[in-house]
């Protein structure tokens, strides 16, 4: 059973990778984003963050409740600014233990684990579990591949040339995602 949920979820990597690698707009990028990230990490819920200025804008959010598309929040009292100014995912095991973590911007019945991953230096890919976690490697691996192919798309159509730093284990998420290792 675990194998065929692994497969699946390297096959809609794949895809959403291709889509993103052909992506025309900044906003096909991130309709894909949208579109696939919970899929590829089995998490609750996601959202693609933009930073704009002094504040984070919660652009889309892909979840059975919504709670912050258009939402703004100060980058100051922005977890995702950790994201933004590391340049490196941030890692909540649980947001209820995180004093970065503003209490008035999330249901912690909703959200409790979350990781952040900044995508070239405007946008941020949040997954967010509503039990405390902290993802698996094969899953910290597929998102990583996934905020790169992102960031390399947004690049390209900025016309920069994108700088690609894998991490270890982004090199060997389809093998990990496939062949073992927890979904969480």
């Amino acid at each position: 059973m675990f194998d065929l949920f692994r497969r699946r979820r390297a096959i809609h990597l794949e895809r959403a990778l291709s889509a993103i690698a052909v992506a025309t707009t900044d906003y096909e990028v991130i309709a894909q984003l949208r579109a696939s990230a919970r899929k590829i990490t089995g998490a609750d819920r996601s959202a693609v963050l933009r930073r704009e200025g002094d504040e984070i804008v919660a652009l889309t959010e892909d979840a059975t409740n919504r709670l912050w598309r258009g939402l703004r929040i100060p980058l100051a009292r922005s977890v995702s600014a950790a994201a933004f100014q590391s340049g490196q995912p941030v890692l909540i095991r649980d947001l209820l233990d995180d004093p970065r973590v503003p209490r008035s911007r999330f249901d912690p019945k909703e959200v409790r684990g979350a990781a952040l991953y900044p995508i070239a230096d405007v946008l941020v890919l949040g997954i967010y579990w509503r039990v405390p976690c902290t993802p698996s490697a094969s899953v910290r691996s597929a998102a990583e591949r996934l905020a790169g192919g992102a960031a390399e798309a947004i690049q390209r159509l900025r016309g920069e040339t994108p700088v690609v730093q894998p991490s270890e284990t982004t090199q060997v998420v389809s093998a990990s995602l496939v062949s073992g290792g927890a979904h969480r």
